[in-house]
């Protein structure tokens, strides 16, 4: 039942898709895409899993263009620099020209660069950052600079946040992770 509600869903963004008419009109659809493949994920089996993959390489083909297209620095561009990022840490494959990681990386890497310290964009981009480096740190080869600067990043999160502010908590089970991990 479940995966024909999802399956409903795509045909929807679909449709959109090809509605849309220039890069920044795919951008909505392109995030949805994200969304539906996330669920497929969590639908579970192969066929969910095979399905999610085929869709986040879809939406990452889509993303890349449009981050060449859009002018740089604009929101539709940061926007398609968040989604491509968001795209690549959920299909995390090390298959392709640029394993998905390193793209994720890359990609928050400029937001940072884009927003100020110390507002929220920044402190998302920051814990999402903290997030892709830890993972890319704890894969097989992975370096411990990434492992570092993931601590860093998460614990500036932390800093930023109120203590009782609703997303500190999963800032903080990350970053004990990586404490546990590094130490």
């Amino acid at each position: 039942m479940a995966a024909k509600m999802i399956a409903s869903r795509l045909l929807a963004v679909r449709k959109a898709l090809r509605a849309a008419s220039s890069a920044a009109e795919l951008l909505p659809p392109l995030a949805a895409t994200i969304k539906v493949a996330a669920e497929f994920r969590e639908a579970g089996g192969d066929d969910g899993a095979v399905r999610a993959r085929r869709l986040l390489g879809e939406s990452i083909r889509y993303l890349r263009a449009a981050v060449t297209e859009l002018p740089e620095g604009g929101e539709d561009h940061q926007v398609a620099l968040y989604l491509l990022a968001e795209a690549a840490l959920l299909r995390d494959s090390d298959a392709g020209p640029v394993p998905d990681l390193d793209e994720a990386v890359a990609c928050l890497r400029r937001l940072q660069a884009a927003f100020a310290a110390g507002t929220p964009d920044r402190a998302e981009v920051d814990a999402k950052l903290g997030s892709a480096l830890f993972a890319r740190g704890w894969k097989p080869g992975g370096r411990r600079a990434d492992l570092d600067e993931s601590g860093a990043l998460l614990e500036s999160v932390l800093d930023w946040q109120a203590p009782d502010g609703p997303g500190r908590r999963p800032v903080a089970a990350v970053l004990a992770v990586q404490r546990a991990g590094r130490y």
